[in-house]
């Protein structure tokens, strides 16, 4: 289900590095997260989003995590953090032109979704697993969007 790993390796994603990366958890508890991430809570409140790193809790039950513009974000397992919940990653690249997001369900990856735009192709998506249904109006429409110029 993976998408061209080889490809993403040799362009040097082995040691990702992307400019930010959001993650988003539902399902798990926060202080139990901030644990495998070895991380604490300060209780500062990042409104300008200056800081590495930003976790907020939604009141519908998400819980959003930013890593901002780290050269080298922290290792984040991504299957071992899905365990007891749902992860939804999105990590973007802006120098390479790649982003992707990818959903992690008790371990396991679901689905995902990349976009390769450095041949110029801005409509460059590849797809694997089963994605939300919703996925295929949002994609009509920002392709056509894409189209109009």
């Amino acid at each position: 289900m993976l998408h061209d790993q080889y490809r993403l390796k040799k362009r040097g994603y082995g040691q990702v590095e992307y400019n930010f990366s959001y993650y988003s958890f539902c399902g798990v508890d926060k202080a139990g997260l901030l644990s495998a991430l070895g991380m604490r809570d300060t209780g500062n409140v990042d409104a300008h989003g200056q800081f590495d790193f930003t976790m907020a809790q939604l009141p519908d039950q998400w819980i959003v995590c930013r890593y901002n513009n780290l050269g080298n974000p922290p290792a984040v397992m991504r299957q071992a953090l899905s365990l007891h919940g749902m992860l939804i990653a999105c990590d973007v690249h802006e120098g390479e032109h790649v982003s992707r997001v990818e959903c992690y369900e008790q371990g396991e990856l679901k689905w995902s979704i990349l976009h390769d735009g450095e041949a110029g192709d801005t409509l460059d998506l590849q797809v694997a697993g089963i994605v939300p249904p919703e996925f295929t109006a949002l994609r009509k429409a920002a392709f056509f969007r894409t189209a109009e110029g």
